[in-house]
């Protein structure tokens, strides 16, 4: 006699495995989207780095970038970035006080590593116009944009924070924004850092500054630092902020 199960214990089998699916799947795409960011991060970071280091060489100043950024004086991103800028694939670029209008690359607004609405054209990657003669943005051929700051004493320290996926949401710092600093008061650093580095000594939107304190790479309070020493994304959760 052919035994076999019946319709309903058929169904009952396809029901719990849609549950599991269900239950697994949202963290598994979740892993698999944390790990393709922390690749990029990485990937962008090793770019920066490069291109830095290229401009150094090329102007003796690879023991101590500050040697090469003390020819620059005052808010000054278009002139002193350029030396860096170059080794980089710019498809577009906005420089201080250019109209916002055509800049349909960058997001009308970004926020920080707290959630809240970055109110400053430094804190985000966004079109602010508030202080944009501080600020230079691009947008590399992968789609990466960035904002780059020089501050007025920048011959210590520029900065600046990238967006992995460009305009496309969530623009939030330690999502899918990550800070880089360079040429800091910190003369161990020689070059690209993974912290933000405010030369007035701003924290902002939760992050830390390299200049204000000392930035622990293990906290999560500097992002880019924290997905190069544990290949993941800072817990925003267990940071005590919201977390989308």
């Amino acid at each position: 006699m052919k035994r076999g199960f019946t319709l309903a214990e058929v169904l009952i089998t396809l029901g719990i495995i849609g549950v599991v699916a269900a239950l697994v799947m949202p963290n598994l795409i979740q892993k698999q989207n944390e790990r393709a960011t922390v690749a990029r991060v990485k990937k962008i970071y090793s770019v920066i780095s490069n291109a830095t280091a290229l401009w150094q060489a090329e102007n003796g100043c690879e023991t101590n970038i500050s040697d090469c950024l003390t020819q620059y004086s005052g808010l000054d991103c278009r002139n002193g970035f350029s030396g860096i800028e170059k080794h980089l694939n710019v498809v577009e670029k906005r420089y201080q006080n250019q109209s916002i209008a055509n800049t349909y690359w960058l997001p009308e607004t970004s926020r920080g590593l707290d959630g809240q609405t970055a109110d400053r054209a430094w804190y985000g990657v966004n079109r602010v116009a508030l202080d944009s003669g501080l600020i230079c943005n691009y947008m590399l051929n992968d789609g990466t944009t960035m904002m780059v700051s020089l501050p007025e004493d920048w011959k210590n320290n520029g900065f600046m924070l990238f967006d992995i996926n460009g305009s496309k949401k969530p623009n939030r710092v330690g999502v899918d924004v990550f800070p880089l600093g360079f040429g800091t008061y910190d003369e161990s650093i020689k070059g690209v850092h993974p912290h933000f580095a405010e030369d007035g000594g701003t924290q902002p939107g939760g992050l830390c500054n390299i200049n204000k304190s000392d930035c622990n790479p293990d906290d999560g309070k500097s992002p880019t630092a924290y997905v190069l020493a544990h290949d993941k994304l800072p817990d925003l959760v267990k940071m005590g902020y919201p977390k989308n």
